[in-house]
């Protein structure tokens, strides 16, 4: 399938720890993303993006809401992942350093969150989340499905060697309430590093505008 190939945009396969018993999610993920990454080496393919998922450092399917050290939340956050789903992601992360070990290729894991299309952003007008610890292990982030597939072109297009994990989502929350009031209810104590404007991610996604020029385009607010 993928001789010829000039790139590889690897989206697949299981989506959540919910729609199959965990010893499949973990399995068809793992073994997806290891035939991707070997097929490429074998191939001479060099250039490759790979969903990950905000669940890599463990957060919507933890059993309960687990404080990050530091709010943003950046890449050099330690992972608390805990179940299949969760963990086939954070490994499939290792996974591609190990590739990346080998030999000169630029692999971009990104950490997608809850990939929305507009008529789903639109359903946030409708009605305004305004309790933050209801959304606290979403870290109340969203992706515009537009700004994943830009960012996979931006990457393609791009040119570096090695394998870099990515914040890829909104820079606003889902939240109708300032995001540092929301910290502050849904997770007492935990240091905010940096000022967060008033509705402000929770999730830096600095790095990828740092590393290949994406940044997010849209907003619920904007709609």
């Amino acid at each position: 399938t993928l001789r010829d190939a000039e790139a590889v945009i690897h989206m697949a396969a299981i989506p959540s720890p919910v729609m199959h018993p965990h010893e499949v999610v973990f399995r068809v993920n793992m073994m997806s993303t290891w035939n991707v990454l070997q097929a490429a080496e074998v191939l001479g393919i060099n250039k490759l993006v790979l969903a990950s998922s905000i669940n890599a450092i463990g957060a919507t399917y933890s059993l309960r809401a687990v404080p990050p050290l530091y709010f943003p939340i950046d890449e050099e956050h330690p992972t608390r992942a805990e179940e299949s789903y969760s963990l086939s992601k954070w490994l499939g992360e290792q996974m591609a350093d190990g590739f990346a070990r080998k030999r000169p290729v630029q692999i971009a894991s990104f950490r997608f969150h809850a990939l929305l299309d507009d008529a789903r952003l639109q359903e946030f007008k409708k009605n305004p989340i305004t309790d933050p610890v209801s959304w606290a292990k979403h870290f109340w982030g969203y992706t515009h499905l537009k700004d994943a597939a830009r960012a996979c072109r931006l990457a393609i297009e791009a040119d570096w060697t090695g394998h870099h994990a990515f914040f890829i989502n909104a820079s606003d929350t889902v939240l109708s309430i300032p995001t540092e009031e929301a910290i502050r209810k849904a997770y007492p104590g935990v240091p905010i590093k940096k000022t967060l404007a008033k509705y402000q991610s929770a999730i830096d996604p600095s790095k990828a505008k740092r590393v290949f020029g994406w940044e997010p385009l849209y907003s619920w607010r904007n709609m």
